[in-house]
């Protein structure tokens, strides 16, 4: 089940409108409900803010988290090295 924190991590990666990407996730895994039909926006609400529990569901979302937050940092990354500044540099001005 995913707790409070977990989630507002989530959404800190996957942003307000997390559905959207997870549904389209979904439909790439061609993963569907027990009746065959594509997982509606407010089931993975519900899944999402812990109402409900679904294990396979959960999985989806946070590979898919790691996936999008694997490219944030591979696009900040190559950002970093187009304007010359190194890891340490940029984790340092981040701070200030």
């Amino acid at each position: 089940m995913i707790t409070k924190k977990q989630k507002k991590e989530l959404t800190a990666i996957l942003g307000k409108k997390y559905t959207e990407p997870i549904m389209e996730e979904l439909h790439l895994l061609a993963m569907r409900n027990r009746n065959g039909l594509p997982y509606s926006a407010n089931h993975i609400r519900n899944v999402m803010n812990g109402y409900q529990e679904q294990k396979n569901l959960e999985k989806v979302i946070f590979d898919l988290a790691a996936k999008v937050k694997e490219k944030n940092e591979e696009e900040e990354s190559r950002r970093n090295e187009i304007l010359g500044i190194k890891k340490t540099e940029a984790a340092t001005s981040v701070h200030k």
